[in-house]
């Protein structure tokens, strides 16, 4: 039976949130092992286990910042394959239920581009650069394992989280770690195997808004006039319009054209369905950029459950060396464009804290 290695972790999913913790636990453990579901792409594409790849996806301002900080080369490996470099005020414009917000050079900037280009430039800075994490993939984790394999000198603790149960091509094997780290997302089994443990199962804060989106890529032409604006956002105007729209830019000079809508005003997925819907945007200057623009892509629809927060904290005696992350214990509403952002956020508080411990341990 394998044992327990007291220098390495175990990271449950292989998506942004878990690449990035895999990143920061290698500066703290002489090994860390990510376990990804899926197989990942050869090249830039979606995967099985990102339903919403397909879909915009916003790097906000404080994520961009963080993500460079851990990758310094990032920012000019996405930009050589096509990204784009977007001032968020000046290279933007913005239809409030006020007007057209003001367009002026604000210093603040971020990367355009697609969440699949994003995820495959960050893994193959891992694979590049980080010799320490080793990435498993068509691995599925099925469950915890607690209080096992102890060594001599401690007291069995069914508290203490020790390893994970995996499954590979029908064969099962028990991985053991020091530290296990969860970012399976919104819909991992983290509770019902924290139940199957014998824990408490965690309460959860949901807000259901009943959003649904609709996203399509288009190559715009030369009838297309946007040459004050690389990105173009119409948000809704509640109580009277429950309706928005984005132009994003993507690689290959792309457009991904996303139209949403709350309190089940769900945009279709049909051609006619998916312009009638931009038609009716708080203006028309969406419509009209893809009346003449090219599709290059069906459509993709997708309807969001809302947000969800899973109070782990609130388990009386709850599981040690056992850290929920990203979405797993966290996922917001995706109209915020925040689920990226907090996962770095996220890492950069797991760094600090691992330090910190570090620290103390050191003092004492």
């Amino acid at each position: 039976m394998e044992k327990i290695e007291e220098d390495k972790s175990i990271v449950i999913g292989g998506g942004i949130a878990g690449l990035l913790a895999s990143r920061v636990l290698s500066e703290h453990f002489a090994n860390v092992v990510l376990i990804e579901k899926d197989h990942y792409p050869e090249n830039v594409g979606p995967r099985n286990g990102t339903p919403q790849a397909n879909h915009v996806r916003v790097l906000l301002m404080k994520g961009k910042q963080i993500l460079t900080d851990l990758f310094p080369n990032l920012e000019r490996n996405l930009l050589d394959k096509g990204a784009h470099k977007i001032d968020l005020l000046a290279d933007a414009r913005y239809l409030l239920k006020t007007g057209w917000a003001m367009s002026f050079d604000s210093g603040m900037y971020t990367i355009a581009c697609t969440r699949q280009l994003l995820e495959y430039t960050i893994r193959n800075e891992i694979l590049t650069h980080y010799t320490n994490i080793e990435i498993l993939e068509d691995t599925r984790v099925t469950g915890l394992v607690a209080g096992e394999n102890k060594k001599e000198d401690e007291v069995n603790d069914h508290r203490r989280i020790v390893g994970v149960t995996t499954v590979f091509q029908n064969a099962q094997r028990i991985i053991y770690g020091q530290l296990i780290v969860d970012a399976s997302g919104r819909n991992g089994e983290t509770s019902n195997w924290l139940e199957k443990l014998g824990f408490e199962r965690p309460p959860e804060t949901k807000v259901n808004s009943y959003i649904g989106y609709a996203t399509r890529q288009f190559r715009p032409t030369a009838k297309n006039n946007h040459a004050n604006w690389k990105v173009m956002i119409i948000l809704t105007q509640p109580p009277d319009n429950p309706r928005m729209g984005i132009i994003y830019p993507v690689e290959k000079d792309l457009w991904w054209v996303g139209i949403l809508g709350i309190g089940k005003t769900y945009p279709p997925t049909i051609e006619e369905g998916f312009r009638d819907f931009a038609r009716k945007l708080g203006g028309n200057e969406i419509y009209e950029a893809i009346k003449n623009a090219d599709p290059v892509s069906q459509i993709y629809g997708y309807r969001e459950n809302g947000s969800r927060q899973v109070h782990y904290e609130k388990i009386k005696n709850g599981p040690e060396n056992f850290i929920a992350f990203g979405d797993s214990v966290s996922a917001f509403n995706p109209f915020y464009g925040q689920g990226i952002t907090t996962a770095a956020i996220g890492a950069t508080l797991l760094n600090k804290s691992l330090r910190d411990l570090r620290r103390n341990q050191r003092k004492i």
